[in-house]
């Protein structure tokens, strides 16, 4: 597992301070609050970056998707729900092992140290406290909905702040590579939750 992650426990307390609790979706869920996209994070200058940040950046992206799957997986209610969670598993662990095989090609060493990191490692963790209180249909959606911010935040971040701070071709086209399969995700995630909004979750 990637190193960083080990200290997702201890961050959960941070999340409050360091990012904000303001979008409330009726289930005590605040699903925008630690959100990446958009101007504002970047033009506070935290989308400068080294390679080693962007490899760190990469991993957690993909520690906290199989992460959060795993953990949703065996609550789920609906098919396409626990489908489209094998699929993280499965892809985003594919993903982690083609990385790290490229990172250790080019002596890339992940530094963890960098803003971006650190709140992908609270969003998380704020995710994963939340899963065991929710069960059913309720939980398919809430899981979805993560879905669709979290694959939103990565093509941001893999726009505004890992493509701009790369220039290892090797790494370019890994990011490249990567920001398809999200966009995928992505698309699979908004289409999951139109449907569970639309026939109930049933």
């Amino acid at each position: 597992m990637h190193r960083g992650l080990v200290h997702l426990a201890l961050l959960v307390p941070l999340f409050a301070a360091t990012v904000g609790c303001d979008n409330d979706n009726g289930n005590g869920a605040d699903l925008g609050a630690a959100d990446l996209g958009g101007a504002a994070l970047f033009d506070q200058g935290f989308a400068r970056a080294t390679e080693a940040d962007v490899a760190s950046i990469l991993l957690t992206v993909n520690a906290g998707e199989i992460m959060v799957a795993e953990a949703a997986q065996p609550g789920l209610a609906t098919q396409a729900a626990k489908d489209y969670a094998q699929m993280m598993i499965d892809m985003h662990s594919a993903a982690r092992t083609r990385q790290l095989a490229l990172f250790q090609q080019l002596a890339i060493t992940p530094n963890d140290a960098n803003p971006f990191t650190q709140m992908l490692m609270v969003e998380t963790a704020r995710i994963l406290t939340i899963i065991p209180n929710l069960g059913g249909v309720e939980l398919d959606r809430f899981y979805v909905d993560t879905q669709v911010q979290m694959h939103q935040s990565a093509v941001d971040l893999v726009d505004f702040v890992l493509l701009p701070n790369s220039a290892t071709p090797a790494l370019v086209q890994e990011l490249m590579t990567t920001r398809t399969a999200i966009v995928q995700h992505l698309a699979l995630a908004k289409q999951l939750q139109s449907s569970l909004a639309g026939d109930g979750g049933v």
